[in-house]
């Protein structure tokens, strides 16, 4: 018994020993902080309702904590509106921050740091001007057969939506149909 117990504290010592410094380095190589997660209910004319859930997340070298994240953010931001951010791609912003350091944001930056009740109206406007294009049919389909799906023996047809909006931004969003309509 005595050597049974010895077995696994050197089996529990020796993972100890390998797993602090694997998780330290797992730790160390991803370094992500999440500054904000929000939630976005949209009521529609049908009684359901849509729900939106978005997480803004930030990693880097030099970002050690949600203080660090916010300020590269507020930095990023400012640059932007100063007309210093380099669009490197569509909904992509490239800046050189204070320290040096190349920032690059994903997104709508006009959006970036908005109080709670700027967020919900912005949102609800997309989502408004959304559901006018759904109703009009100004969208485009994509099927994605892969995730088709069947609820109760009724089997449905999944594709991407893509909305392009009034600014010019296409936004894309996930739906579904019985698969009887095409």
């Amino acid at each position: 018994m005595q050597s049974r117990t010895r077995k696994y504290a050197a089996v529990v010592a020796v993972a100890v020993l390998l797993l602090i410094p694997l998780s330290y380095g797992a730790v160390k190589a991803i370094k992500h902080f999440i500054v904000y997660e929000d939630e976005f209910v949209y009521p529609q004319e049908d009684g359901s309702v849509t729900v939106l859930r978005t997480t803004t997340s930030i990693g880097g070298d030099n970002i050690n904590s949600r203080e660090d994240a916010e300020k590269v953010l507020r930095e990023f931001k400012q640059l932007y509106e100063q007309g210093k951010a380099e669009q490197i791609r569509p909904g992509v912003w490239h800046v050189t921050l204070s320290d040096g350091d190349g920032f690059n944001f994903g997104g709508d930056p006009n959006k970036l740091l908005l109080s709670d009740a700027d967020k919900q109206e912005s949102v609800k406007k997309q989502f408004d001007e959304i559901h006018a294009l759904q109703k009009a049919g100004k969208f485009e389909k994509t099927y994605k057969p892969e995730h088709d799906f069947e609820v109760d023996g009724v089997k449905y047809r999944y594709f991407e939506a893509a909305y392009t909006l009034s600014d010019g931004r296409v936004v894309t969003m996930g739906q579904s149909e019985p698969a009887e309509q095409k």
